[in-house]
């Protein structure tokens, strides 16, 4: 090799020996350091895959988190027990760190050098759709948190109307029963004998409710139950009279308000529950996406 340089360039012996290792040594350096680039890259890359699986592991650990705080909500909507309503959202810590990342580093960490290129068995073509659905489910991820969020204290709001609408009337229609249980004591003369047998069975219906404990006589439920209905009723046996009449609008007035408020807590139960079977989704999609990138 060495007479072949000194033939072709038609130099001396040394010199052709100094061109020899000074070639080998240019070569021997630029493959080191395409070696070096090669295997810093690779290690890169599979950090990134790591770290980027570890918190697709981790958010969905939080999903199931939300999950769980979706049911605990469905169970606080409860108007018979009149429980707190109860809201938890889980911090989705997970999601800065993928926006961290990018898309496009990410994606290279997938997709691009030899190692990932040596699975032939593996359907590129699946691996892509599920890289592509990760950032899908991390957008809709947010997007669904912040809604449920936003969705429960403008629900919280809604029923307390409802419940402020129907303390109003349901307080209207005692100041009726009082000023007619007030009426009847001072001046019985101005009733008819039918007018007091009603007011005496009305007296009864609010002397039997108010026996209830009183924990529970607040409750809208019981009230409406042991109280409203019980009004309702006995006004039928005695629509005839005058003095019924204003009394069982103001019942009737009560009643709607009251089932406002029911109708209501059953429209966000179901809401929630729809949140609770979205993340659930997302969760386990996101445990087959896991499986594939893997």
């Amino acid at each position: 090799m060495q007479e072949s340089i000194e033939r072709l360039f038609n130099i001396s012996h040394d010199a052709s020996a100094s061109l020899i290792i000074a070639l080998t040594t240019f070569i021997l350096g630029y493959l080191i350091t395409a070696v070096v680039f090669i295997f810093t890259r690779y290690f890169e890359r599979k950090s990134n895959r790591k770290i980027f699986l570890d918190n697709l592991g981790s958010l969905n650990k939080s999903l199931k988190r939300q999950q769980t705080a979706f049911l605990d909500t469905v169970n606080s909507l409860n108007i018979i027990t009149n429980s707190p309503w109860e809201y938890s959202k889980v911090d989705f810590f997970q999601i800065p760190v993928f926006r961290e990342m990018s898309y496009k580093d990410s994606f290279k960490s997938f997709f691009w050098g030899f190692e990932n290129q040596l699975p032939i068995l593996i359907n590129k073509k699946l691996k892509r759709r599920a890289y592509n659905k990760t950032w899908e489910n991390i957008n809709n991820v947010q997007y669904w948190s912040d809604r449920a969020l936003n969705d429960f204290f403008f629900a919280l709001e809604k029923y307390n109307q409802h419940g402020e609408r129907r303390n109003m009337a349901l307080n209207q229609l005692r100041q009726m029963w009082e000023h007619l249980f007030l009426t009847a004591k001072n001046k019985p003369q101005t009733f008819s004998e039918n007018e007091l047998k009603y007011i005496k069975k009305l007296d009864n219906t609010i002397a039997a409710y108010r026996k209830v404990p009183t924990n529970i006589r607040v409750f809208p439920f019981t009230t409406q139950r042991k109280l409203v209905l019980p009004i309702r009723i006995l006004n039928r046996k005695y629509q005839e009279l005058p003095l019924v009449r204003e009394l069982n609008d103001k019942a009737y007035e009560v009643s709607t308000h009251y089932h406002e408020m029911e109708l209501f807590v059953r429209h966000t139960r179901i809401q929630y529950r729809k949140y609770y079977y979205a993340f659930r989704s997302i969760q386990r999609t996101n445990e087959m996406i896991e499986k594939i990138l893997s």
